[in-house]
This record gives C-alpha cells, structure tokens and sequence, in this order.
C-alpha cells in the first residue's frame, strides 16, 4: 500500500437543490473523512477525493469553495457498434498466437485468482490504482452486471494470463441512455506485453461479441493521462469522447 484514500459520494434530489443541502452534506462527509483517514494508524499519505462531470458546475463551485483542488481529469468514450469497426482477427488460434505470441480465449471463473493477480499487476504504475481484494473482483467479475461470456483472457504459450477485458451490462439503464451498451469496466496488460496488440485483440474480439449480441454502443472509461496511451489506442478503435470527469482532492497528510 502507498497511500490511504477516502472517497465522498453523494447528490440532492432536484426539487431540494439550493437550500444549503450540499454544502452540510459536503461539510459532513469531509470531517468524517479526515477522521476516518487519521484513525487509520500507519504514517502513509492520506488524500480525501470527491468526482464530478466538468459540467456539473454547481458542484464544482462547492469543491473549490471547500479548498479541493482539481488534480485529475478522466472521460468516459464510446463506440457506435451500428458503424464500420475495426475488425478482430480472422485468423485461427494457432496462426493468431504464432503471429502475435498470445491468443484470446473466453474468461473462466475457475482462473480468477490468477486473473486478479495479473490485474493487481498490471495496474501497478497506473495513478491511483488500488490492488483488488479477493472480495471485491469475486464482485466485479460475477456480481450485479457482469457479463463473464463476455468477457476475455489473452494468454501466451504457457497458456498464462497476460492480459483480461472485464464487461459488464446494465439493461435497466438502457431507457435513460437511448440505446444498449455494454461496458468494458476494466482491461489490463502486463507491463512486458504492452505494445504487441493485446489490448487491441481484446477490445476487437469484445466489440465483436457485443455487435453479435445486439449491442448499439460499447463504452468506457480511461484517465485522459494515462501513462500506456490508452486513450490513443480507444480512439484508433473508433471509441470518441462522450463524458468527462474531474477528480478534486484535499490532502490529510503529505
């Protein structure tokens, strides 16, 4: 562990808006948080954290007021799956892995141990990644919206995982979205496979999945600073930004 982090979530119903309800709710949640990371007894950093849309200025008026400052900006892109796409490999398993040195099989549930180990290690140099407990992609990976069918390992000669692309499906959200997505929640390579077309693979067999299963959109979310050159690689997969984030922070101790 490098750091300690508290997150505040929350919102006011519209008709309620604008009688100081946010700024206790804020005031609130900020001094709990304070408390909560100074009670949790070792000398690492310590940072409160809260997200909102960059249109939702109301809300960031309310940060900055608190003295939060912005430190990280994320979007969330999307592909048209009725639209040309790029498309996935043709080629057989065999040829596919003699070329790239891997393939792309289905996710099994009986290899997620070994799938969240290579996740944990994958994300490692990413800002503000935490290592997933056992718990935690046990939900990810086969709780409320996840889509294991959908859902890939890329594995090398030995048959290791060295890469994964986690989707998820919400239907119940189709209504207010106007169409059907399918997520992809999380994607990673092994810091020694990136750059030889595994995330692409991923990504191409997904979209292909998703098409094939009536899907009119594919979405994500990436940090726009990204140290891989994920957002350069979605965009050359036909993914365009659709919404963007900002992460504000208080520190609690350096």
């Amino acid at each position: 562990m490098r750091e300690v982090r508290c997150y505040l979530f929350g919102t006011v119903q519209p008709d309620r808006r604008g009688n100081g309800i946010g700024r206790h709710l804020l005031e609130w949640g900020l001094q709990r948080g304070t408390e909560l990371l100074r009670a949790s007894g070792n000398d690492l950093p310590k940072f409160l954290r809260v997200d909102s849309t960059r249109t939702n200025t109301s809300s960031i008026r309310l940060f900055e007021r608190f003295g939060l400052e912005p430190i990280r900006y994320f979007a969330e892109l999307r592909a048209d799956l009725r639209v040309n796409l790029p498309a996935k490999s043709s080629q057989p398993a065999a040829a596919t892995r003699a070329t790239f040195g891997f393939r792309i099989v289905p996710w099994d549930l009986a290899r997620n141990e070994e799938a969240r180990a290579v996740k944990n290690a994958a994300f490692m140099d990413h800002w503000g990644s935490t290592p997933t407990s056992a718990q935690w992609w046990t939900t990810q990976t086969s709780g409320f919206g996840s889509r294991p069918d959908w859902s890939y390992f890329a594995v090398n000669d030995d048959d290791q995982i060295i890469g994964h692309l986690i989707t998820h499906r919400f239907e119940n959200d189709d209504a207010l979205l106007g169409a059907k997505y399918a997520w992809i929640d999380n994607i990673g390579t092994l810091a020694a496979w990136r750059g030889r077309g595994v995330a692409t693979q991923l990504i191409t067999t997904a979209l292909a999945t998703y098409r094939e299963r009536g899907m009119q959109f594919a979405a994500l979310g990436v940090d726009s600073a990204n140290p891989t050159g994920a957002y350069r690689l979605y965009e050359s997969l036909s993914f365009q930004p659709w919404r963007e984030f900002v992460n504000y922070q208080r520190v609690i101790s350096a």
